[in-house]
């Protein structure tokens, strides 16, 4: 695939670009900022409006850039302890599954309006356990361990639960390591 992408030339109409775009959009997520980035090539797809600039081509070559030069995927180890990442913003819940340096999976949702208005450390509580229950056929029965910005989730099980959401949430990730 790596090769296809560095040989593929710049599009020459509406349907290229629409074809190159739907491979980006597919990777999308290992993309950083790609709205941003594939903008000047939307903007190409309206009606009557296909004419090839600079900034079409800084797009182009900045989006194949991307493509081959994603972060790859190491296998996983069982015999290696597993380290969860996740964070939470008001829009999104995201985590990395690794084991030492490489990256294993990825994992990225967006936050429920009803979530939205919470304190961050309900969302960032809410996107730990969303994501160890994403992995958890990895992690059930293995020791692992999770790293966030969020003080107080260090201190999770020692401090006393106030609201039933809480004791929901924290009571989905009993019986892992």
């Amino acid at each position: 695939k790596v090769a296809a992408v560095e040989a593929w030339p710049r599009p020459r109409s509406g349907r290229a670009l629409r074809g190159f775009l739907g491979l980006t959009r597919y990777y999308q997520k290992f993309i950083a900022s790609y709205g941003a980035v594939a903008s000047p090539l939307t903007t190409l797809l309206k009606k009557e409006a296909f004419s090839w600039s600079k900034d079409a081509e800084r797009a182009f070559l900045d989006l194949k850039w991307a493509l081959m030069s994603a972060p790859l995927l190491q296998l996983l180890d069982f015999s290696q302890k597993f380290v969860v990442d996740c964070d939470a913003s008001g829009s999104r819940f995201g985590a990395v599954l690794h084991q030492g340096d490489g990256a294993l999976a990825f994992f990225s949702r967006p936050v429920a309006t009803h979530h939205a208005k919470l304190p961050a450390y309900e969302r960032e509580l809410i996107g730990l356990v969303k994501a160890v229950r994403h992995w958890r056929p990895y992690l059930w029965g293995r020791p692992f361990t999770v790293c966030t910005d969020n003080w107080s989730l260090k201190f999770l099980l020692d401090k006393r639960l106030t609201t039933i959401p809480q004791h929901t949430w924290v009571s989905k990730l009993f019986g892992y390591d």
